[in-house]
């Protein structure tokens, strides 16, 4: 329960349509309850598995190594209150979600909360955060994150959809789909169409649990929905994606996004071990020699924040946070992989497999709208990816308990074993003095 309220809350930011909700501070709220009920609880550390898995030494590690590094950051007071602050608190959600389940149904519970945080989102959203320039920011998300989030949301409202027993459960999560896609095309975010695209060719390609009619059939309805809902000023808007070097215009800094990525990485490579510290990016994009110069030629710049989680997070935290971070976001998806593949063998399994697939096809949309955002270290990135370390972890103690209950049925099943005497006896007469 706690669980699904924190994803609600820190992702979806579903108290943020509420008025008066907000000034309760129910995420905060719902941290502190969540850390007591499992620190009070009987072997908290394994409730995360035994042995840990790899996904949360991973996450851990990244916390640990943002502390590491926040004395040596540019700017040492912003790098201590993330670590103690926001990116703390997004990998204490984490570690609750990853220890808040214990059976499958709990998977599906985790991702019912998820679908219906989406769909509150996509329609809320609108109406709560018109932005006059374009499209919408809802829930304390400007248009571009809003957009990331319902991208990721998508494939959840697909697995209820297609998963759901009953019509109304499947028209419901259809049409909510549907307000999401809406959503999508009216933040004007670029880097949501891409994710948007990497979502619908990954479905219709490697979605598992599912026929290929179905896979046809519902990315099909979902282009059609989006060449009815986009007009020609997003689809000129979405052309300017390949022109990298006039992408924030020459007001906003010198270049566009590949520049400010080639000097995000030089961060990282002057900086290999702890990098200019947790949300130190524009601290170290302003004292570059690029800005320094406009500066001195009284030419009016902004810093640039990363425009890519990846950047983002090789420059703030040095290559061994950003090879844990590739790393957790590899593991996982192989992870959820394996389950998709594994688990779409055996009809009994196949909403098990549909959950990976669901999953994994969230984290890939993550993965291709985050590469121009600099969000890395949200709770809306990091909530898919519990939830999949939390399957992975269920899925890998069921398979234990089959190999071990298919042993103890074996090893009872299996003939006495013979007296010494008989033992060394011919095996057919050994055989014979059995019977």
């Amino acid at each position: 329960m706690i669980a699904g309220g924190l994803l609600l809350v820190a992702q979806a930011r579903v108290h943020v349509f509420v008025p008066g909700l907000s000034a309760l501070r129910p995420g905060m709220l719902l941290v502190l309850a969540g850390v007591a009920v499992w620190l009070f609880r009987s072997d908290p550390l394994g409730r995360l598995g035994r042995p840990l898995p790899l996904g949360v030494k991973l996450a851990v590690f990244t916390l640990f190594w943002a502390g590491v590094g926040a004395p040596f950051a540019l700017w040492t007071g912003l790098a201590a209150r993330g670590v103690v602050g926001s990116f703390g608190i997004t990998i204490v959600v984490f570690l609750l979600v990853v220890a808040s389940a214990r059976h499958l149904v709990d998977i599906r519970r985790l991702l019912l909360v998820s679908a219906v945080g989406g769909a509150v989102f996509a329609f809320a959203g609108p109406v709560q955060g018109r932005v006059p320039i374009r499209g919408f920011g809802a829930g304390g998300y400007d248009p571009n994150d809003s957009a990331m989030y319902l991208v990721s949301a998508l494939p959840i409202l697909v697995f209820f959809a297609v998963s759901s027993k009953k019509l109304s459960g499947k028209l419901l999560a259809g049409f909510s789909a549907f307000a999401a896609l809406g959503a999508i095309v009216a933040t004007q975010s670029r880097g949501g169409f891409l994710g948007l695209a990497a979502v619908l060719i990954f479905m219709l390609l490697f979605f598992r649990g599912i026929r290929i009619a179905t896979k046809i059939l519902v990315v099909g309805v979902f282009c059609i929905g989006l060449a009815f809902t986009a007009d020609a000023a997003y689809w000129e808007r979405m052309e300017s994606i390949a022109e990298f070097d006039d992408g924030y215009g020459t007001d906003d800094g010198p270049g566009g996004r590949v520049e400010i990525w080639k000097r995000g990485m030089g961060f990282m490579f002057a900086n290999p071990v702890t990098g200019v510290g947790l949300y130190n990016f524009p601290v170290a994009d302003g004292a570059s020699e690029v800005i320094q110069e406009r500066i001195r030629r009284g030419i009016g710049t902004k810093y640039s924040a990363a425009h890519s989680m990846w950047v983002q997070v090789g420059a703030e935290l040095g290559i061994p946070g950003f090879l844990a971070f590739i790393g957790l976001f590899g593991h996982v998806g192989w992870g959820l992989w394996g389950i998709s593949k594994r688990r779409s063998r055996w009809r009994t399994d196949r909403e098990t497999s549909l959950m990976a697939s669901s999953l994994l096809t969230s984290l890939i949309g993550i993965a291709a709208a985050g590469s121009f955002l600099s969000n890395a270290y949200w709770a809306m990135v990091w909530a898919p990816l519990a939830v999949g370390v939390a399957l992975m972890r269920l899925d890998a103690e069921h398979r234990a308990a089959r190999r071990s209950g298919a042993a103890a049925y074996h090893a009872a099943s299996a003939s006495p074993p013979l007296p010494p005497r008989q033992a060394a006896l011919p095996h057919y007469v050994a055989a014979s003095v059995r019977r």
